[in-house]
């Protein structure tokens, strides 16, 4: 949004699309003046639970990008993809011990910061709740604790001990379970105006 410096009034606005923490940048080449940023829900308004998750920014569905804007620029930009809300994964088949999971919650404070309050993704990190890596053992240890996904920016735990990953497993599907209410709600809202994707 661009304002007059004199009278306030709003002469220009644009819809990036999607969350925007970083600040704008101004510079200059051969006499032409751009202003760049960097459009991509960060920082902690993304792990901001339920609010941050109802606005549909999901990962990976919608990347990060640079947008730079000149007086005379005149390209389209491409269109992000509908907005989409990770569908929990509530299996039959799971058992949750609810002492374990209560034991989880406190694991799962390691986590928070990139995968959102009470486990509600705001698009900086893959929603837990989702993801297949948290229903397999094996699979969840070489990623949190042996860091097969260093390189994508998942941090990892080397001194967790199995058990400790296992209450975070079930306080995941606890989770995954209480939430699916809110997932189902969230749909019903978005499916009237066609802006969504399950």
């Amino acid at each position: 949004m661009a304002y007059n410096a004199k009278t306030d009034k709003i002469v220009w606005k644009f819809d990036a699309g999607l969350g925007i923490s970083a600040p704008p940048i101004t510079y200059k080449i051969n006499g032409r003046q751009y202003i760049s940023l960097l459009v991509g829900f960060g920082g902690g308004y993304a792990r901001g639970g339920l609010d941050a998750y109802n606005f549909g920014w999901s990962y990976r569905t919608h990347t990060r990008r640079l947008i730079t804007f000149s007086l005379d620029g005149n390209a389209d930009m491409p269109a992000l993809p509908p907005r989409h809300f990770p569908k929990p994964i509530v299996p039959e088949d799971f058992v949750i011990n609810e002492k374990k999971a209560a034991e989880g919650m406190n694991e799962y404070w390691k986590c928070f910061i990139c995968h959102g309050d009470n486990m509600f993704s705001g698009g900086m990190a893959p929603d837990l709740r989702a993801s297949p890596i948290a229903m397999n053992k094996e699979a969840f240890a070489i990623v949190v604790k042996d860091g097969a996904k260093n390189a994508m920016g998942m941090p990892s735990f080397p001194d967790m001990t199995d058990e400790q990953l296992e209450n975070l497993m079930h306080f995941i599907r606890k989770r995954a379970k209480e939430t699916m209410p809110d997932y189902e709600k969230t749909v019903k809202d978005n499916a009237a105006k066609k802006e969504w994707v399950s």
